[in-house]
């Protein structure tokens, strides 16, 4: 290919892939950028402000502060070092995520790779923060024994310790390995003839790049028992950065040229009118100018193997008919390239995934619609037979297909302005989606995540979740909210009571119409909501949430049912009596099963003694019993989920673990506690869709009419992301008049409108137009047509 170059026996390119849109014309490069990792944002640190712009040099957002150094973690979050030794973390938004914390105030030196953060004082100690989300856990080395001229970082991940360690060249001709607990001198004053000035440590952890005074570059394994290179660049001036380029190259940057080695002293030479700033990847290097981004990588394998000259490979036989077609107009049935790929045809599906791998590898569309037409046309030879007298065929799945051609879309769709994220695949896959969407909701991107999650087929909850917080922070309605994220109204409840938004909060909790522990935690941190509280509390039938709401609330005697008003009383004159609480606590502060369960048995005698309090004296011979039980359970499953639990919990995970004997053991339980059945019901739906048991879901509801109907299973359902198609099972068993809510609410728009002209209430057609405006995804435009016309066969003017 035109852009590429040889270096050894490797290929290289170089391509733009941006033009830069900086808005300051007086950015100090490569002295004051740095960038992210994995085609992330960048950070030019100003006079007395901090400007974070896209990868493509959009700018995103100023902060004023007045900083000394700046870097990246590897979560994409900004770490600001200040004169005073102070540090403080930023997201990508320049909000503050972590305040400000003190490294040390006299540092000469700051280096942040990963999550690490060190620093070098001018006593010649470090200072080692592993995790700066850990900022209180900085530990301050022995004094080094001799003067530093270089830095670098070597993850944990990559040593044997695994513990983060520090490469330190020192003045000595030395390498000195630190980390939190030793200082070992490598002694390496042999092997070098002047002080090493800069340190670069390849991505795979496996080779450190040395960079001398004397101008000599030698590249040794990590473990200093093997010199890989030494080559002389002859240069009397150092380079102003060292850089690897993937694992297999190192670049070094000198004013007006690029200089990249290979690992056998090859070398390739990139001349620049302008300064530029390399920031290193993985497998790549991004190469930034005042006007433009480049990435420098090694040509993958795959494109290399069809792209090579006079290959002989059948992608590339695939390739080169796709692209004669292209250029020519030749056709497709030309006979001796079928006749050939014919006689390959076994060797068809490593061709195909060849090919795919190729497209994935590209930034270019058109390059990229040219691979997926090669891969098309290979895998129309698949449905033949391998030869005349045979009738197996080969076949290349065509999901396969499907995935990559997904992939390269949100790839596309990643890399495209203004979001600038120039991911590689490679970085793509080493990220993970859960890491991308990461990005983009730092970046308030919802529509973006929303729209990759579905076009993927997973889950939203993360991006609905997300939303529903920073909506809730920012005072959306509730109506807004519960429109777009209707399962996370008790996050948003809790996001909006921390940013003082106390009423938007309740309403958000007012309107959940699954009770669980988590609203009522939310309701008791509000004032002036007890009744509320208790009423969601034994909404959830669980006894442990009921308690938590009535001793956590000052509430008024007269709101509060006997049963309650006597257990709030039992506790307050308990806390303040001398025998009974030391009892009771000595029980739960025992971590030996047999002396908590005497303690118990002790308070037991005491409570037998007084005949008013013969409920606390059954529950607490129930609580032994269940304490043994639990034991025997957790002994026969080889689990820890059954000690302490309450016996709601216990039947909960019973059912969960989604074995036959827990749940004929689950059956055992309530009958011997006499266990209500309405509450077994709503727990072992809950346990059944919360570990994925549709199945049985189903089976269960039609093992006899539920006594507490069929809501609770469609609310189950819907809470663990079920689709209409599992729900309408459920939703057809009930009312009429009741399954339009949850209609709306899976955007089951043609039934939500038949629910409201069959139950001739026109009210339902503006409520279908008013959710289906407040959805993204709903063609709204269609669905209000769609209103009109019931409203004229109603005979409702529109």
């Amino acid at each position: 290919m035109d852009t590429w170059q040889l270096l050894g026996e490797s290929q290289y390119r170089k391509w733009e892939v941006y033009g830069m849109h900086w808005d300051n014309e007086d950015i100090r490069i490569p002295y004051s950028i740095r960038g992210a990792q994995n085609g992330g944002a960048l950070a030019v640190k100003n006079e007395n402000d901090v400007t974070i712009y896209s990868g493509a040099g959009q700018k995103l957002v100023t902060v004023n502060m007045q900083v000394v150094e700046t870097g990246w973690t590897e979560d994409e979050e900004l770490v600001l070092v200040f004169n005073d030794g102070q540090v403080c973390v930023l997201n990508i938004r320049g909000e503050v995520i972590i305040p400000k914390f003190m490294l040390g105030h006299d540092l000469e030196t700051v280096e942040i790779c990963g999550h690490a953060l060190i620093g070098l004082t001018r006593h010649m100690t470090l200072r080692i923060c592993a995790d700066v989300k850990k900022k209180d856990k900085i530990i301050e080395t022995n004094r080094l024994p001799s003067e530093v001229s270089a830095l670098a970082l070597l993850a944990p991940k990559f040593t044997s310790s695994g513990r983060l360690e520090i490469f330190v060249g020192t003045a000595d001709h030395s390498i000195l390995v630190v980390d939190t607990f030793t200082i070992e001198d490598q002694l390496l004053q042999s092997r070098f003839a002047a002080p090493i000035i800069q340190l670069a440590i390849a991505p795979n952890g496996r080779f450190v790049a040395c960079y001398t005074a004397a101008g000599l570059l030698t590249v040794m394994s990590t473990s200093f028992t093997t010199k890989v290179l030494d080559f002389d660049t002859a240069s009397s001036v150092p380079p102003l950065q060292m850089f690897w380029c993937g694992e297999d190259s190192i670049l070094l940057n000198w004013p007006n040229f690029l200089l990249m080695i290979g690992p056998f002293g090859h070398w390739i030479k990139y001349n620049y009118d302008l300064p530029r700033c390399l920031i290193p990847e993985t497998d790549s290097c991004r190469i930034v100018s005042k006007y433009t981004c480049e990435l420098l990588q090694r040509v993958p394998a795959t494109v290399e193997t069809i792209h090579r000259i006079g290959s002989t490979d059948l992608a590339a036989m695939l390739y080169d008919a796709i692209e004669a077609q292209n250029d020519q107009g030749q056709n497709l049935q030309d006979p001796k390239a079928d006749e050939n790929i014919r006689s390959l045809v076994n060797d068809l599906p490593t061709a195909i995934s060849t090919i795919l791998q190729a497209a994935l590898a590209e930034f270019d569309p058109r390059a990229q619609q040219l691979y997926l037409r090669a891969a098309s046309y290979g895998k129309n030879f698949c449905q033949m037979p391998t030869n005349e007298d045979d009738d197996q065929v080969v076949i290349f799945p065509s999901h396969e297909f499907i995935k990559t051609a997904r992939i390269i879309r949100v790839l596309n769709t990643l890399r495209c302005p203004p979001l600038a994220l120039c991911l590689t695949n490679q970085q793509y896959e080493a990220q993970g989606l859960d890491r991308i969407f990461q990005r983009l909701l730092q970046r308030q991107e919802y529509t973006t995540a929303s729209a990759i999650a579905e076009y993927l087929g997973v889950p939203r909850d993360k991006i609905l979740k997300h939303w529903a917080i920073k909506a809730a922070e920012a005072g959306a309605s509730v109506q807004t909210i519960r429109a777009k994220a209707a399962n996370f109204t008790v996050p948003a409840a809790s996001a909006a009571r921390d940013a003082g938004r106390m009423y938007l909060a309740l309403q958000l909790l007012a309107s959940e119409p699954f009770p669980s522990q988590e609203q009522v935690i939310v309701l008791a941190s509000l004032q002036n909501t007890d009744k509320l509280a208790i009423r969601k509390a034994i909404d959830t039938l669980d006894t442990d949430v009921v308690s938590y709401a009535i001793l956590n609330n000052a509430l008024d005697d007269h709101t509060i049912k006997p049963l309650a008003q006597k257990t709030r009383a039992y506790f307050t004159s308990a806390v303040q009596s001398d025998g009974l609480p030391s009892t009771l606590q000595k029980a739960y502060g025992s971590p030996l099963l047999n002396q908590r369960i005497d303690h118990l048995k002790s308070a037991l005698t005491s409570f037998t003694n007084n005949t008013e309090q013969a409920f606390f004296a059954k529950a607490i011979e129930e609580q032994i019993d269940l304490l043994r039980i639990q034991t025997e359970l957790e002994h026969r499953f080889q689990l820890k989920c059954f000690l302490d639990m309450s016996l709601a919990e216990t039947l909960y995970n019973l059912i969960a673990l989604n074995n036959p004997q827990a749940t004929s053991e689950a059956l055992k339980l309530q009958r011997r506690f006499k266990f209500p059945e309405k509450h077994f019901y709503y727990i072992k739906i809950q346990a059944l869709a919360a570990s994925g048991q549709f199945e049985a879901l189903t089976k269960f509801a039609a093992e006899k009419k539920s006594p507490i109907g069929y809501t609770p299973f469609i609310n189950a359902c819907l809470q663990h992301g079920q689709t209409l198609h599992h729900c309408q099972q459920y939703i057809a068993r009930l009312p009429l008049h009741e399954r339009f809510p949850f209609y709306l609410q899976l955007g089951a728009w043609n039934q939500a409108l038949d629910v409201a002209y069959r139950t001739r209430d026109p009210s339902l057609l503006d409520d279908i137009q008013r959710a289906a405006a407040a959805d993204p995804s709903a063609d709204s435009h269609n669905i209000a047509a769609q209103c009109d016309q019931y409203r004229s066969k109603l005979g409702i003017s529109s």
